[in-house]
């Protein structure tokens, strides 16, 4: 058993690869933080940053 973002899993749930355990029930949302040391962060952490921040908006 896993629980997976709807977006993650419907492919495989289309195609009888996965299929739901518990239809009615759905997961509380939470917050997610990035924690870094410093506020001068290499270019490729914000850009990784703002791949989880677009990517997490989108699943919402």
């Amino acid at each position: 058993m896993a629980m997976l973002a709807e977006a993650v899993a419907a492919e495989d749930v289309g195609m009888g690869r996965l299929c739901r355990v518990l239809p009615h029930w759905e997961a509380t949302p939470i917050s997610v933080y990035a924690i870094t040391e410093t506020r001068l962060l290499p270019a490729k952490t914000q850009r990784f940053i703002e791949f989880l921040r677009q990517r997490l908006a989108d699943s919402g």
